[in-house]
């Protein structure tokens, strides 16, 4: 299910006082509307239960196989790194000016497996106990061919615009192979006990270790010709879809001696993090059903180390011998994507390639900046965060009152390498930086039964929510043809902070079925924006365009939203078979005044939405069960979203359009332990796609994923 305006903090840590009671129920019944017993009680009661709680207790185990032939368009070039791999190694160029789109030909298989078990003990008296531990793998194997084409010398033989349509007098052409096998895993163990001291009284202790990791190996080839102008082209440009090219001179554009040999590249990324948590809680009359004035409070310590490593052995021809793609060999297979008017992909051949590099190591030669690449993107990150929070609550029949606080201290250190000196790129130290901080994080929550069904829920508090660590310590540099991409750390990121007014207002016309209006209004301090700047160089005579990023605190900025929700599990006012079937549906809007932020050019403009957090959300669920079958159908609409915003020229800004995805799923209770299910993702094919330019007219990316399925087995002891 697609979240609401939790999105607001989707990319970042979030943080606020744990241990109040969820301000609205609609939240509560979002988070259980997947699971299988689709029933309003159950709802209830996952609001006041932990994440790992969800699982039954016993032994779990997925397994998830995919094929999928994907094709990549976008209206630049071909990112020579994965789709597949972390937001941060997918960085993409900040340009409107059209140039030919990268046809790529991908294939993915991909394999999920988990394992997880929980243990319990109860004497049912005073005392509950439980060991849980889960471990979760995620395999991902990615081959991926591409050519593109461009024109790399805009001063000197610049684009001709008419219109729609345009022309570049000479052009460049790359074609390239590239392999990415990466593997995800997560691991944890928790034990956690409770004791009843006394009458309504209530001590629990929770430690938690859990532990992920990364891994990607990619194996680079890569053949590029020199500008000519028997590479030039024609394009015209169709307005939200794909840019049409067509090239002057075909038979240029496939004569492999044309294409040099640029790199022969290994890489290994890796990122590892490890967690562990420590809480004490004791509590006194905050049960159910409970009556009159209680209590709560605890302490909380976590320690957090996050380390991201990036290697690379990159190998060049050596000066003054070229190695062509005629001498290597071209790959035979013939693909034609669905928007090259016929024409088919010059592809290298990752066999042939790697076979004469083994045969002609003489001809190849370490590359110069390997030492740069392979150490400037290192970093690491050590956090501790220690609070103590305290609430009190007054509960009367028809009507709670909570009021609490979280007091949070963190000590951060990031550690990254940067040149030493700064003018040369062989030689890296470590730098650090420490940082601290304690907030105070108050919260007041408000529930009153007006009648039976019907119930208002009203929240005042503040939350914070701590930048993503590669936006801490993380500096990278990437160069496709004339476009250099470069990310800068920022060690100064501020959490942003958030005062927040909640008001809803639910109607139970009965168990399993509810209406829901909410009112939301945020007032957010140190709002965090991604800000790209665009340059343009000219390096040994050649013209390039850098686009450097990084993350910064630019301001202040308000959101004020609604919320409606409805759901019916079951129509029980219909004839059977009918009243099997159920629905749920929910709709988010949000009002945003984001921060300003200052131009290159000295003058200051406002952000024209929050960065990744769309305005308008949407989800239609169609619910169906009778005996152990059960199944649901699924609509998500989510709104144009901002994800990068230039600080050159507003329309070099890039979004995510607008998509809307239809999902379906259906299970098997074959026992009490033992159930099946079957997922069917993206049924209507709907395509991820970036846009740009003026009024996002210009199609700046677009990845075709297709549809996928999946089936699943659990068993619990």
């Amino acid at each position: 299910m697609r979240q609401s305006r939790a999105a607001l903090f989707a990319a970042h840590r979030s943080v606020g006082l744990d241990q109040s009671p969820a301000p609205r129920r609609i939240v509560a019944f979002r988070a259980a509307r997947g699971h299988d017993e689709h029933h309003l009680r159950r709802a209830q009661r996952v609001r006041r239960i932990a994440v790992g709680q969800l699982f039954p207790s016993g032994l779990v185990v997925t397994e998830y196989r995919d094929r999928q032939l994907q094709l990549l368009h976008q209206g630049r070039h071909a990112d020579q790194r994965s789709q597949a791999q972390p937001r941060h190694r997918r960085r993409q160029q900040r340009h409107c000016a059209p140039r030919p789109p990268a046809l790529a030909d991908l294939r993915h298989v991909r394999e999920r497996k988990s394992l997880f078990g929980k243990f319990e003990y109860d004497n049912h008296s005073n005392f509950r106990a439980h060991l849980t531990g889960g471990w979760f793998q995620h395999l991902n194997d990615e081959d991926r061919r591409a050519q593109w084409l461009q024109n790399t010398t805009t001063n000197s033989s610049p684009v001709t615009v008419g219109g729609l349509a345009g022309s570049a007098a000479s052009g460049q052409s790359q074609t390239d192979y590239a392999k990415f096998d990466q593997n995800r895993q997560l691991r944890y163990f928790e034990a956690g006990a409770e004791y009843q001291p006394w009458d309504r009284g209530l001590i629990d202790v929770t430690f938690n270790k859990a532990g992920g990791s990364y891994r990607q190996d990619s194996k680079l080839h890569t053949f590029a010709t020199g500008n000519s102008t028997a590479l030039g082209y024609d394009y015209m440009l169709v307005p939200g879809a794909v840019p049409v090219f067509t090239p002057r001179n075909g038979s240029a554009l496939y004569d492999t001696s044309r294409y040099n040999l640029t790199e022969n590249t290994s890489q290994v990324e890796q990122s590892t993090t490890q967690q562990q948590t420590f809480k004490v809680n004791l509590s006194h009359n905050l049960e159910d059903g409970a009556r009159g004035w209680g209590f709560k409070a605890g302490f909380q310590v976590r320690d957090l180390t996050k380390n991201y490593n990036f290697d690379e052995l990159r190998f060049n021809p050596v000066a003054g011998r070229p190695i062509t793609l005629a001498q290597v060999g071209a790959s035979g297979a013939v693909v034609v994507p669905y928007d090259s008017a016929g024409r088919p992909l010059l592809l290298v051949d990752p066999s042939l390639a790697q076979a004469y590099f083994n045969a002609n190591l003489g001809r190849y030669t370490l590359s110069p900046d390997q030492v740069a690449r392979s150490t400037s993107q290192d970093f690491d990150v050590s956090e501790r965060i220690s609070a103590a929070y305290g609430m009190t609550a007054y509960q009367l029949e028809n009507f709670t009152a909570t009021a609490g606080a979280r007091i949070e201290h963190a000590n951060t250190r990031v550690d990254t390498w940067m040149p030493t000196p700064l003018n040369q790129s062989t030689t890296y130290g470590q730098t650090s930086q420490s940082s601290s901080r304690t907030d105070v994080l108050p919260s007041v929550n408000l529930s009153w039964d007006i009648q039976p069904d019907l119930r208002l829920r009203t929240g005042l508090g503040r939350s914070l929510a701590r930048p993503i660590y590669s936006d801490l310590g993380q500096n990278s540099s990437s160069v496709a043809g004339n476009i250099i991409t470069t990310t800068q750390a920022n060690p100064d990121l501020q959490p942003r902070k958030s005062r927040n007014l909640d008001a809803s207002l639910e109607w139970h016309p009965s168990l399993d079925s509810m209406v829901s209006v909410a009112l939301f209004d945020k007032n957010i301090s140190n709002e965090i924006a991604r800000l790209t700047s665009t340059n343009n160089l000219t390096i040994g005579g050649a013209s390039y365009t850098q686009n450097v990023t990084q993350a910064s605190n630019v301001g202040t900025a308000k959101v004020n939203g609604l919320e409606l929700g409805a759901t019916d599990v079951h129509f029980d006012f219909l004839p059977a078979p009918f009243n099997a079937f159920g629905a749920a549906a929910n709709f988010t809007l949000m009002d945003q005044k984001p921060a300003s932020v200052r131009m290159s050019n000295g003058t200051s403009r406002a952000m024209p939405q929050m960065q990744d957090s769309p305005t308008r959300m949407a989800n239609l669920s169609l619910l169906w069960g009778r005996g152990a079958w059960s199944g649901q159908v699924a609509y998500n609409h989510t709104g144009k979203t901002l994800t990068s915003l230039s600080t050159t020229n507003a329309a070099l800004d890039i979004y995510y359009a607008a998509i809307n995805t239809v999902d379906m799923q259906v299970r098997y209770q074959y026992s009490k332990a033992l159930s099946f299910a079957l997922q069917a993702k993206n049924l209507n094919g709907a395509k991820l796609r970036r846009v740009t330019g003026p009024g996002q007219s210009l199609l700046n990316q677009e990845i075709d994923n297709g549809k996928s399925y999946w089936f699943g087995m659990t068993y619990a002891l």
